[in-house]
């Protein structure tokens, strides 16, 4: 398998720009929280929320994207907004509810026509990656992004099956560690003027810590 032989579009414009994501289901979403700019499911925190070609939603999971827009989460859509309710049952009541949570979103969301426009549409509405590219190019490795009590833990990994190099800009004032994640041994990160140069072989990754 290629590297990248399934990846979606979407994916590929996130992956790219450096942001992390996870998708997360339907009925998850409609049982999420949102205050003061962030949406929390289950365990996660979001900063910004990505909704993707949905013909048809249930009215519950519409209402939960609108309280998000309400509080402030940044909600970027892609395509077109929903013009019924999934499935037969109440059809018209739901249907009626989906008509008036659309007509609540269309103000609140950013909507785009197409994935490439992902990356700009969440920095036009504040959301950027901590670690960004500083070439204009897509990024040629992955990041996972995770939260620590006193700092940020970012996981890369070179998905292709040669050798790659990145040029990642740092926050300012961070203390700066790379672990392998095999054996937990530490290496000496190169970093200049807040850019973290770091090489991968194929199919590899690195640790990295932000304090």
């Amino acid at each position: 398998v290629e590297p990248g032989a399934f990846e979606s579009d979407v994916s590929q414009a996130l992956r790219g720009a450096g942001y992390t994501y996870a998708r997360v289901g339907r009925s998850a979403l409609a049982d999420s929280e949102s205050a003061d700019g962030v949406l929390t499911v289950g365990e996660a925190a979001f900063e910004a929320l990505l909704v993707t070609d949905v013909p048809a939603l249930d009215p519950s999971v519409l209402e939960a994207i609108e309280a998000a827009a309400a509080a402030g989460v940044p909600v970027i859509w892609l395509g077109e907004f929903p013009e019924r309710a999934d499935g037969l049952r109440d059809l018209e009541t739901r249907d009626a509810r989906v008509e008036s949570s659309v007509s609540a979103l269309e103000p609140l969301v950013a909507q785009i026509s197409g994935s490439p426009d992902i990356p700009v549409a969440l920095s036009d509405a504040g959301v950027s990656p901590t670690l960004s590219p500083v070439s204009s190019e897509p990024l040629r490795v992955s990041i996972a992004h995770r939260r620590l009590a006193d700092g940020d833990l970012y996981y890369l990994f070179n998905e292709s099956f040669e050798e790659v190099t990145e040029q990642l800009a740092l926050p300012p004032n961070r203390t700066v560690e790379l672990f392998n994640p095999d054996t937990g041994a530490r290496a000496d990160p190169t970093v200049e003027a807040d850019v973290l140069t770091v090489s991968l072989p194929p199919a590899r990754g690195t640790i990295l810590t932000l304090r």
